[in-house]
């Protein structure tokens, strides 16, 4: 969760922007379809994974981010989603 929450900081350049588990992205008033793109590229960056469309379409708030992650990152996946390693700079 705690890369997540980071991803979305960076993205809004907002230190301070309360994410959480239950946070909806629509929720989130400068959240468009550029910042979605942008939020797909990132965590592909930051993960190590590929998306596919429908996986895409999926991202609509933080849980469904960290059920797509958790599936794709396997037995591992809570302590990369919490973990202090970053592919991003």
């Amino acid at each position: 969760m705690e890369r997540v929450r980071r991803i979305l900081r960076d993205l809004f350049l907002d230190n301070s922007l309360a994410v959480t588990e239950d946070t909806q992205l629509v929720d989130i008033p400068e959240w468009d379809s550029m910042l979605h793109v942008t939020l797909v590229m990132a965590i592909e960056t930051e993960f190590n994974v590929r998306l596919n469309a429908r996986e895409v379409s999926e991202l609509t708030a933080i849980r469904p981010i960290l059920d797509v992650l958790t599936a794709k990152l396997g037995t591992q996946s809570r302590e990369a989603l919490d973990g202090s390693h970053s592919r991003l700079g």
